[in-house]
């Protein structure tokens, strides 16, 4: 396996319900960063929320 790099950005593929997708998507831009933002607060990644909008 590869190593991980920081801020490296792959394309996969994420099954997420119709209600959370247009939850993210209900803003201008940015809806991969704040679903990227989420996932990575979910699992402990970050201290604080940092690029979070005023929903998050």
């Amino acid at each position: 396996m590869a190593p991980i790099v920081l801020g490296v950005k792959e394309t996969d593929t994420l099954r997420i319900d119709q209600d959370m997708l247009a939850y993210f998507q209900d803003d201008t831009l940015g809806s991969h960063e704040r679903i990227n933002t989420v996932i990575g607060l979910s699992a402990g990644k970050f201290d604080n929320c940092g690029p979070c909008d005023s929903r998050g």
